[in-house]
């Protein structure tokens, strides 16, 4: 909100800003991480939930009361982030306005001696006497009106060094201003980013409704509802998949910034190529992205993520600011060029740095994004005819088809078969569990016998007629289960395999000496297998144990 009074301008901090947004949205996951602790019983949630609420009020502060973000006096600048302070004019060297990744900033740079002087380190560029107001509490249009509000003054107030500096930041800011009106003319409705937006945040509400975990989703879940495996996309023909997996994701945290990192430079790619050359980069850099993983990460586990498509965004940016930099103001071809690139190599540095990201998807959606970008004809051509559109469009999805028939009919044997090992996983459990019943059966047989309330003839009749059977049928059902060699789960299904043959084999042992084959023989082997059911369990032990551990 806007007010003058008596030659001061003040501007007001907004709930419909973009910090009061990222409030708003922080709240919703503070909100749904408390919601997780308390039905859940998992209270270590409700820590982060504490922390994000500790920085919605933290930052909520200058919304509340809707507090003066920035205001221009015919003495100086003041604002909320200066407090009490008010910056002279005469202290001024230079003033303009840098945005990062969507956030604005007034920087105040002061002359050497300055009494509000604040000498601040920044990297690669020394020291410098400068001070910043964010202004990312303001509407767009508030925020616009503010920065050319204090450039006039500046220029007014700031002196004849200053008024040439002003001058040439108030033709930078009207510039980008026009530009930024003509680039919401070329597409009004950017209807495709909120699409693709609404398309990941509604798989992941159905994902949530239907039980899976909004936290962390099992992997079987995943994969029943469509990720990415090399597996069932080589060699059972999911093709559908590498487009399925690009709208799921691994909880809230994973949506959260895939959308966030979307959104900025989403809606500016949106409006540079229209919608539909927008949706052929988003969805092609995502299916190429997952192509690409299964070389690498889809080899071993599932891949999900809409991480791809918006490494392509990027990459398609970038591309087309440096194909027509010539169009564009100076100040936004170097913030876009700027924030993007050091996103992108940030983002990619990250990813090689950290166990389970599929930086392999970024990099494919990159490249893939990239060169989309580079064959298609952005709106800002004013000469390029709707043949010449159509023709880039064709070529573009021809190299884009190509490019992902040989990624895939390239792709290694892959070592894990996904959809069976999750079968093998649910029977495993199922028959984990009747055997865990029919030995707790024993369990308390073999405890009545040694206590004396159950004699030896009643126990050996039960060994016959009721618990070998019992564990008989787990162990033929288990004996019917395979996976190869490679597959994680593989020497856990050999351990529960070995254990069921070795109990049913004792108690037949058992069986036979109560009936009265006494022999040293059967005793030694009831012995050997013992030790070797013995064996076995500790093997077990010590793994679940290591597994417990390294999570």
């Amino acid at each position: 909100m806007r007010q003058v009074v008596e030659g001061v301008e003040e501007f007001r901090a907004s709930w419909r800003s973009s910090v009061g947004a990222l409030l708003v949205f922080l709240c919703l996951i503070a909100i749904g991480l408390g919601w997780i602790a308390v039905s859940t019983g998992a209270y270590g949630w409700s820590v982060g939930a504490i922390a994000l609420a500790w920085v919605v009020w933290l930052l909520g502060r200058q919304l509340r009361g809707a507090r003066v973000v920035l205001r221009v006096e015919p003495r100086g600048l003041g604002g909320y982030w200066l407090k009490d302070l008010l910056v002279p004019w005469s202290e001024i060297a230079d003033l303009r306005e840098e945005s990062v990744q969507g956030n604005s900033q007034l920087v105040m740079q002061l002359l050497p001696g300055a009494a509000s002087a604040q000498p601040t380190a920044r990297w690669l560029s020394g020291r410098k006497l400068e001070r910043r107001l964010p202004l990312g509490a303001l509407t767009a249009t508030e925020r616009r009106a503010a920065v050319e509000a204090a450039l006039r003054a500046f220029l007014r107030h700031g002196g004849a060094n200053a008024a040439v500096a002003a001058q040439a930041h108030i033709e930078a800011h009207a510039a980008e201003a026009q530009f930024d009106a003509r680039l919401k003319a070329m597409t009004p409705m950017p209807w495709a980013l909120y699409l693709m937006v609404a398309l990941n945040v509604g798989v992941w509400v159905a994902n949530v409704l239907t039980g899976m975990s909004p936290v962390a989703p099992l992997s079987e879940d995943l994969f029943r509802w469509g990720a990415n495996s090399a597996w069932a996309v080589t060699q059972d023909g999911q093709f559908w998949r590498l487009l399925s997996a690009a709208f799921l994701h691994g909880g809230v945290m994973h949506l959260a910034l895939n959308m966030l990192g979307l959104w900025s430079a989403g809606l500016v790619l949106n409006r540079l190529y229209g919608n539909r050359q927008f949706l052929l980069i988003y969805l092609g850099s995502a299916m190429a992205g997952n192509a690409l993983s299964l070389h690498f990460s889809a080899q071993q586990s599932v891949s999900v993520g809409a991480s791809g498509a918006v490494f392509g965004v990027l990459g398609a940016l970038i591309v087309a600011v440096l194909q027509h930099g010539h169009r564009l103001p100076a100040g936004t071809r170097k913030s876009l060029l700027s924030t993007q690139a050091i996103f992108v190599v940030y983002s990619l540095v990250q990813g090689f740095a950290r166990a389970g990201v599929d930086n392999a998807a970024h990099v494919g959606g990159l490249i893939a994004g990239s060169v989309l970008a580079w064959l298609l004809v952005e709106r800002l051509d004013d000469e390029a005819t709707a043949a010449k559109r159509l023709r880039h469009g064709i070529l573009a999805a021809c190299l884009w088809v190509t490019g992902m028939g040989w990624l895939v009919a390239t792709t290694a044997q892959p070592a894990v078969d996904h959809g069976r090992g999750f079968q093998v996983q649910a029977n495993l459990q199922k028959n984990v569990g009747a055997l865990q019943q029919a030995n707790l059966a024993l369990q308390k047989d073999a405890k009545a016998n040694q206590g004396g309330q159950m004699s030896d003839a009643l126990m050996i009749a039960a060994l016959r007629d009721r618990h070998i059977p019992a564990i008989r049928t787990v162990r033929d059902a288990l004996a019917s289960l395979s996976l190869p060699a490679s597959d994680p789960r593989f020497a856990l299904l050999s351990d529960f395999q070995q254990l069921s043959a070795l109990m049913v084999e004792v108690m037949e042992l058992e069986v036979r000496k109560g009936e009265g084959d006494a022999t040293p023989e059967l005793a030694a082997r009831i012995r050997t297998r013992s030790e070797e059911m013995k064996k076995v369990s500790e093997r077990m032990k010590a793994r679940a144990s290591k597994k417990s551990t390294e999570s």
